[in-house]
C-alpha cells in the first residue's frame, strides 16, 4: 500500500481477492492518496459483495475483464457495464449438455478457439468449463459493435445442485451478502465462502471485519439475516452460516473460490 500510495495511479487492477484486500487496508487509512479512477478486476470471478466493497472503499467504478491461460483475453467490461467479446482475439461458442448451442439469453459451456498466437493451436477447447450466457450484439454507447456476453455465472463444477435437479449457478448466489451489507449499510463482512457439503447441505463462512464488529447492527444479526437469505434462494436445503477467523486458499488457484460444490454434478 505505500508503494501504491507513492505512486498515485489513477487506473489500479489486480484479482478480486488481491483488490478485496487493498481495499480492506484502504479502509484502514492507509493509502491516503490512492484515488484511481478506475479499478480493473480479473484472474477469478468477481461477485458483487468485492465489486460493492472495493468501490466504496477506493470511490471509484470497478471494471470487470474476464481471461483464460489458455485463450488469452475474452471479454472486458465497459462503462455500461456490459460484457464485450474480444472478437479480433477469439471466437466463442456456448453448448448445452448435448453439444448444441444454445439461445441467446441462455447459459452455455463455453467452448474456446483463439485466432492468434503461433505456438499450439486452440480449437473448440472445451477445458476451461466456465457457464456463460451469450447475448444478442448490439452497438453500446461507446460505439462497440463486439459480440456481447450477460456474466460470467462460474465453473460448471462449482454449481449449486438443489435437491430438485435445479442448477443454481455460483453469481446467483454471491448477490446475496451483498444484499444484506447494502439493506444494512454496512460491510461488517470482510469476506465469505460458499460451500455446498451435500445436495441438502450449504455451509457460507464469514469472516468479520474486527475494526467494524461493534459499529451499526450486531454481527448475529447479520449472520441470522444472510442465512435467512440463502435459506429463501435455495428452499428446502439446510443452510449454516459459519463465522471463521479466515478462509482457506485453493491449492491449484492459489486464490480463496467464492463458491465450492461437492455434490457430483449429472454430465
Amino acid at each position: 500500500m505505500s508503494l501504491i500510495n507513492d505512486f498515485k495511479p489513477e487506473f489500479l487492477g489486480s484479482d478480486p481477492n488481491m483488490l478485496r484486500e487493498l481495499a480492506y487496508l484502504k479502509n484502514k487509512g492507509l493509502g491516503e492518496d490512492i484515488s484511481p479512477r478506475y479499478v480493473l478486476s480479473g484472474e477469478s470471478m468477481l461477485d458483487q459483495y468485492t465489486r460493492k466493497y472495493v468501490e466504496y472503499a477506493f470511490q471509484a467504478k470497478v471494471l470487470d475483464s474476464y481471461g483464460t491461460t489458455e485463450a488469452g483475453p475474452l471479454a472486458f467490461e465497459c462503462l455500461e457495464g456490459e460484457y464485450h467479446v474480444n472478437s479480433d482475439f477469439v471466437y466463442l461458442e456456448f453448448l448445452d449438455e448435448e453439444k448444441q448451442p444454445v439461445q441467446t439469453g441462455e447459459s452455455g459451456r463455453l467452448v474456446v478457439s483463439r485466432l492468434y498466437g503461433n505456438g499450439t493451436p486452440i480449437i473448440r477447447y472445451t477445458g476451461i468449463e466456465d457457464v456463460v450466457t451469450p447475448l444478442e450484439p448490439r452497438r453500446c454507447r461507446y460505439g462497440l459493435t463486439t459480440e456481447m456476453i450477460k456474466h460470467i455465472e462460474g465453473r460448471s463444477a462449482d454449481l449449486i445442485i438443489l435437491p430438485d435437479g435445479q442448477m443454481l449457478s455460483p453469481f446467483s448466489l454471491t448477490g446475496v451478502p451483498a444484499g444484506v451489507m447494502a439493506d444494512y449499510n454496512t460491510y461488517k463482512i470482510k469476506q465469505f465462502q460458499i460451500i455446498q457439503h451435500a445436495i441438502d447441505d450449504v455451509e457460507v463462512l464469514v469472516v468479520i471485519d474486527e475494526s467494524l464488529r461493534s459499529v451499526g447492527p450486531e454481527v448475529r444479526v447479520i449472520i441470522n439475516e444472510v442465512k435467512k437469505r440463502f435459506q429463501e434462494r435455495l428452499g428446502g436445503v439446510n443452510v449454516k452460516v459459519t463465522e471463521v477467523d479466515s478462509i482457506q486458499r485453493d491449492d491449484r488457484a492459489d486464490y480463496v473460490k467464492v463458491c465450492i460444490s461437492k455434490v457430483k454434478k449429472p454430465f
